[in-house]
């Protein structure tokens, strides 16, 4: 085995954010046979790592950041990094959004590798041009942690609950397939509730429940609802976005379809990322029923074998409701789901953290980014409605002594 490497994990690791990042990042961590060391660079523009970034072999930027943005990293943080000797790995995701910004800022920063959550067809379209130089490789939005393996789950005929569902109503400029998040809770929660079928489904912001509390939302259903996560248009210079903006801001009360035929229809299905997310691993993993549109779910899912496919004119809704109501038929799919998704390890953490860690063991060793050859991009002081400035450095400080154990022989 080779000498473990010392990575500096750069990651917007607030408390306040989802339990999936903070599973991710500490999945990375936990699984890991290199050294890693989290750093959040929020806010900051001086802390002890950053001063000498030379002695990390790798520089590993975090999905949490948004790396154009100066409140993630400042001007002269991204100063830092281009001129660090380290390879530069970016996880991404939210590939709809900024794309020639953000790669833009890539090639000068010098990533040479990109994990994508996009489907593996759309690399080209998405970063073929734009990070020519850099090795994109295939990841997912999360993957399986070990506290979803041997939940308790109840039988399905002890569950209060056919049919349970939180989603929300996403930005139109995402396009269609971004919108049946909206769609699908409000129409299958109209024709359960005419079907006699005990639902609790709501798409406000908030009704959304996190931490322990979704799981356990979880086990109270039958069933839950699922459609691809991503878009189909992505908006690569944010021409998409300020057209969508523009029409409302003449016509406020436009409905989505009116968006769609006047303005969104040019792009829509430029690119289509139609993938799983960590909501399919959830479900399977307390033994609850998928009820999903059709789409690629990044391969994951066998959608005969794992679920109930809900067709979008929902034509078939009468036959999946009365399927529900037989438990033998929904723990038949409930098995089928926790067998391949949870219980196989095929989805691990662990298992993809070993994946990574043999691409970067053999990417240390064969440097390939082309130089930057240009000024620095312009960052932008902007920051998604989402975000908060912190002063404060959160994630790991306990760095007192690593330098002094883990020097350089």
């Amino acid at each position: 085995m080779t000498k473990p490497l010392r990575i500096l994990l750069l990651c917007d690791d607030h408390p306040d954010h989802a339990d999936t990042l903070h599973a991710h990042i500490g999945g990375m961590e936990q699984h890991s046979r290199h050294q890693i060391v989290r750093l959040n660079p929020v806010g900051i523009e001086s802390h002890p790592l950053l001063d000498d970034l030379e002695f990390f072999d790798v520089i590993l930027l975090h999905w949490s950041l948004v790396i154009t943005f100066d409140t993630y990293l400042a001007p002269s943080v991204r100063a830092r990094i281009h001129r660090a000797s380290a390879l530069k790995v970016q996880f991404i995701q939210d590939e709809y959004r900024w794309v020639d910004d953000i790669t833009r800022m890539m090639r000068y920063l010098g990533v040479e590798i990109i994990y994508s959550v996009a489907p593996p067809d759309e690399f080209d379209t998405i970063y073929g041009s734009r990070a020519p130089d850099a090795r994109v490789l295939p990841t997912l939005t999360g993957y399986v942690p070990d506290a979803l393996v041997g939940l308790p789950a109840p039988a399905a005929s002890d569950r209060p609950l056919d049919i349970v569902y939180r989603g929300r109503e996403l930005p139109p400029w995402m396009g269609r397939l971004a919108r049946e998040k909206l769609e699908i809770g409000r129409n299958v929660e109209r024709l359960a509730t005419a079907r006699g079928l005990q639902v609790d489904i709501a798409t406000a912001e908030e009704a959304r429940v996190y931490g322990g509390a979704w799981l356990d939302f979880l086990r109270s259903g039958r069933a839950t609802l699922a459609t691809p996560s991503g878009s189909s248009i992505t908006d690569f210079d944010g021409t998409v976005q300020r057209a969508v903006e523009a029409h409302l801001a003449d016509r406020p009360d436009s409905s989505f379809e009116e968006l769609a035929d006047r303005v969104l229809a040019p792009y829509e299905g430029n690119v289509l990322i139609d993938v799983v997310s960590p909501r399919i691993f959830e479900a399977a993993a307390t033994r609850t029923a998928l009820i999903v549109f059709e789409g690629r779910y990044s391969e994951v899912l066998d959608l005969r074998r794992h679920a109930f496919v809900l067709e979008r004119d929902y034509s078939n809704f009468d036959e999946i409701a009365d399927a529900l109501r037989d438990p033998s038929v929904v723990e038949g799919f409930t098995t089928a789901a926790y067998d391949d998704l949870i219980a196989s390890g095929r989805w691990a953490f662990a298992r993809f953290v070993t994946s990574f860690d043999d691409e970067i063991d053999c990417a240390a060793r064969r440097r390939r980014a082309a130089p930057w050859d240009g000024p620095a991009p312009d960052g932008s002081a902007r920051r998604p409605s989402f975000a908060l400035v912190r002063s404060a450095v959160g994630g790991l400080t306990r760095l007192t002594g690593y330098r002094a154990r883990h020097r350089r022989t």
